[in-house]
């Protein structure tokens, strides 16, 4: 077997990508963060905040997001992690809204952090020591930089 043959056949065993230009790909995998799953709480002012996120399989970590003000549901949005060739990408569904597609731009064990070029926006997700999940939209209002974030819990 000649070497490149075999750096091929070595690359296609250990489970990495190739396209068929001699490009190669560092694709994170869902697997890597499978420490999203479960049902985490918190608040944002006056609201309480809601994520699910089920178990990464089949490429996909799907979620949803509630946020209830007393007695009224005023947002959710369907959420997914999707693994693609090209990337990570975090696909949102928001109620009575057009798709939203965001790329991971960096990530880390404990981080991730998607953006979305038009309009410009980012979304974190950092597990700290704590355990604690801090989720963190920013965005731009009238021209203006708009930050909202919240810490939450897992529930058991």
């Amino acid at each position: 077997m000649r070497p490149r043959s075999l750096a091929v056949f070595a690359l296609a065993l250990s489970g990495g990508c190739y396209s068929n230009t001699w490009t190669w790909y560092n694709v994170p995998s869902v697997q890597s963060y499978a420490w999203i799953e479960g049902t985490w709480d918190g608040k944002i002012d006056d609201a309480e905040v809601e994520q699910y996120w089920s178990r990464p399989a089949g490429g996909t970590i799907l979620g949803h997001y509630r946020e209830v003000k007393p007695g009224t549901t005023v947002a959710s949005t369907f959420l997914r992690f999707e693994q693609r060739a090209d990337g990570m990408f975090l696909v949102a569904l928001p109620q009575g809204e057009a798709a939203q597609e965001y790329k991971l731009a960096s990530n880390s064990p404990s981080e991730l952090i998607f953006e979305r070029a038009t309009p410009p926006a980012r979304l974190l997700y950092l597990r700290d020591v704590d355990g604690l999940l801090m989720v963190r939209f920013e965005s731009e209002a009238d021209g203006k930089p708009t930050a909202r974030s919240a810490k939450l819990t897992k529930r058991d």
